[in-house]
């Protein structure tokens, strides 16, 4: 796409006054057509009745698409400090040069479907030698923002729920402290990894966070509007901490092997 893009600004970009980050914005916008054509147009406009509902909910849109595409592999997506008057969107991939490409997509998606303009500005470009990581501002009418009231925030003895309900309606479930330390944990999920080895220990020595693609911190998952935090069961770790390490281990690269 992007030798592409360099062909067509060295083609026709002086009587169009076009570059190459402008092509890779103008294949974003015909992407969002191509993907309707085939009928997946219906998987956005199932998303959310606002664009907001579309935009929180991006990367388990990708998820969804990823039980026909096993080998998909998909950017991440998720957004934070949302206000009646718009949102900042992160985009996180390995590819690189598909900033633009994501202001085309986005863009067309929020007038075809939405009926609604926007105006997107990217506030920061961080790459390293694995991804790319782009915040944007999107500056739209998100009137479908509602901040929550206070009162509902506040549970009282009457409408509260017992931490032990809670933990066997939810069997693997489990609570963190803002130290990212497990402070306890379900019936079925300490059956697995037995007491000794979940509460008390950092999440870090139990789970390695899969999506979204971000730092593994309070505040960083703690922010996210509405969105669905994947963690992998590290073995390896697991089996480290174990009574019969040596064994557990040596079976664990038999299986492997």
């Amino acid at each position: 796409m992007h030798r592409l893009a360099e062909a067509a600004e060295k083609t026709i970009a002086l009587s169009h006054g076009m570059s190459k980050q402008d092509f890779m914005q103008f294949f974003g916008v015909c992407f969002v057509k191509f993907f309707s054509h085939y009928g997946y147009d219906k998987i956005v406009k199932v998303s959310g009745r606002h664009l907001r509902d579309f935009l929180v909910g991006i990367d388990n849109l990708h998820e969804h698409i990823r039980f026909g595409y096993p080998k998909l592999q998909s950017p991440t997506f998720y957004c934070s400090e949302e206000t009646s008057y718009g949102l900042t969107l992160h985009y996180v991939s390995k590819r690189k040069g598909f900033t633009r490409y994501v202001i085309g997509q986005v863009e067309e998606i929020a007038q075809l479907f939405y009926k609604t303009d926007i105006n997107i500005q990217v506030v920061s470009e961080d790459f390293s030698s694995s991804q790319t990581h782009v915040t944007y501002r999107l500056i739209f009418d998100n009137s479908a923002y509602k901040t929550l009231n206070p009162d509902l925030l506040f549970v009282t003895r009457g409408n509260g729920m017992a931490a032990e309900v809670f933990l066997n309606l939810f069997p693997f479930s489990f609570v963190i402290s803002p130290e990212l330390v497990v402070y306890m944990a379900a019936e079925c999920l300490l059956t697995i990894l037995g007491p000794e080895g979940v509460v008390g220990r950092p999440v870090s020595d139990i789970f390695t966070l899969r999506r979204p693609s971000t730092h593994f911190t309070w505040n960083s998952v703690s922010t996210l509007l509405i969105f669905c935090v994947e963690l992998l069961f590290c073995l390896i770790k697991m089996l480290c901490h174990t009574k019969d390490t040596i064994f557990l281990y040596e079976l664990f690269l038999s299986v492997i092997n």
